[in-house]
Order: structure tokens, then C-alpha cells, then sequence
């Protein structure tokens, strides 16, 4: 027999189909190391979104709460009348219902339920009554009730007509 190493041992062997042997082994290939991102990128991203949420929520409050003025006072309880006196209307009728509480001259005292109190004054135009039943002051003493038609500013009118209730509600030109 002829010796394989003959060549020495730097000689090739000869080509064998089981070369490398491979029966029996598993081989097993490990995955590469995923990075600590990687294996949470859900939860990070998840917690970022919550925190930029968080931050603008608090900036938008923080705003907001800057800028805003403080609410305004509660207005005082307006009188009960037809249309609500003011300072600024010109040439426009306010009525005004209530009961005589003084008369002295040409300025009576009127009170609404309300219990708003208000001047008014008598002018040479004052007509009392309605226009289908007139009147005189004298059918209005302390204590009657009325409505009074004319210009009115916070708590003071100066009438165009003074009337009875009832007369008032029978006679829409009163």
C-alpha cells in the first residue's frame, strides 16, 4: 500500500464526501444582540408621545391661565320693566311699573317689586291717564300702583305718561 502521506504533510488528502464531518452536530446559530431600543421601541415611543402630551398640555394651561382676565363682577339685579333703563338711549320710551312711595311737586318716588327705587319727574308734557281715559295726578296718591312711560337712566325718569296698571294693559297707545 502506498502511504497517503508519502508527499509529507503538507500534501492534500484526498477528497472525501463526508469531509467535513457533519453527522451529529447541531449547529446552532444565535441572533444578533438587539439593542435596548430596539427590544422596547413601543413602550419608548409610547412615553415619549406622553411626555411631549404632557408638556404642551401644561404649556396651553399656562397660557391660557396668563392671559385670561379675572370674570367680571355680577351685575346688580335690574329692576323688572318692560324694556331696562339706559344712559345711553336717546329719543326711546322705558316703562317702569311700581307703587307710589312720595310724591313732592313734580318728583314722585316710585319702588318696583324689585325693590328698586326710582325718581321720577313731572314736566308740563307729563300726560297722566291714557289716551282713551285721560287723567290728573291726583288719581295717583301714595300707595297706588303705576307705570310710568318715559326716559330713564339708572334709577331716575322723567315721564311722558303716568297711568294705572290695569288702564296701561287695555290700552296699548296708553
Amino acid at each position: 500500500m502506498a502511504d497517503p502521506y508519502a508527499d509529507g504533510p503538507t500534501s492534500q488528502l484526498p477528497a472525501s464526501p463526508d469531509w467535513p464531518p457533519t453527522a451529529g452536530l447541531v449547529i446552532e446559530e444565535t441572533p444578533p444582540q438587539r439593542s435596548f431600543l430596539q427590544r422596547r421601541r413601543i413602550a419608548v415611543i409610547a412615553g415619549a408621545a406622553a411626555a411631549g402630551v404632557l408638556a404642551l398640555g401644561g404649556v396651553g394651561w399656562a397660557v391660557a391661565a396668563s392671559s385670561s382676565s379675572p370674570p367680571p363682577a355680577p351685575a346688580a339685579a335690574a329692576p323688572p320693566v318692560a324694556s331696562t333703563p339706559s344712559k345711553h338711549k336717546v329719543a326711546t320710551s322705558d316703562t317702569i311699573r311700581g307703587t307710589v312711595q312720595s310724591e313732592s311737586g313734580d318728583t314722585w318716588t316710585i319702588r318696583t317689586r324689585a325693590g328698586a327705587t326710582f325718581t321720577v319727574t313731572i314736566t308740563s308734557k307729563t300726560q297722566f291717564g291714557t289716551k282713551k281715559d285721560p287723567s290728573s295726578a291726583a288719581k295717583f296718591p301714595i300707595g297706588a300702583m303705576v307705570v310710568i312711560t318715559g326716559r330713564a337712566d339708572d334709577s331716575s325718569v322723567v315721564a311722558t305718561r303716568i297711568s294705572s296698571p290695569s288702564a296701561a294693559s287695555n290700552d296699548p297707545t296708553q
